[in-house]
């Protein structure tokens, strides 16, 4: 039994060990939106992603305006410093301002990988959102982007 809860503690030091290199960003995510995203780090390896999207800027059906929040869990990946993953849920709500005005709102995952540059204030990543729409009850596979981040 010793043995056993050892062995979890151990887990538990070494993923709260993980620390990310930095605080705070605030960046730009092109995907199927473009998005001013702002991250805040609320603990070593928690962090919440708060974004303001320009949704279907490249489709026929009308411009959305939509706001964004996710709170994930992070993890580094492989034992390369800097390179991380990520996972967690979110939401998104807004407008689209086609013919007509529409109100939109999902329920999102998110899950991607970040690499913090070593000695640079940039990290890059790379992550899927995909969602269930409320408004119209239906899987969105679509979302989520390469984002670029100034990280302080």
């Amino acid at each position: 039994m010793k043995k056993i809860i050892a062995i979890i503690a151990a887990l538990v030091v070494s993923v709260s060990a993980f620390s990310q290199n930095y605080q705070n960003a605030i960046g730009l995510k092109i995907g199927y939106d473009v998005a001013l995203d702002y991250k805040t780090h609320v603990s070593s390896s928690n962090a919440l992603e708060l974004g303001v999207n320009l949704s279907g800027m490249f489709q026929k059906n009308g411009l959305g305006l939509l706001v964004s929040g996710f709170y994930t869990w992070e993890n580094q990946l492989g034992g390369v410093n800097g390179l991380s993953w990520y996972a967690g849920p979110g939401a998104y709500v807004g407008l689209f301002l086609g013919d007509p005005m529409a109100f939109s709102a999902s329920i999102n995952g998110m899950i991607g990988l970040e690499y913090k540059f070593s000695g640079a204030p940039v990290a890059i990543s790379v992550d899927w959102t995909p969602g269930i729409n409320l408004t119209g009850i239906a899987f969105s596979w679509h979302g989520g982007g390469i984002g670029v981040k100034y990280t302080f």
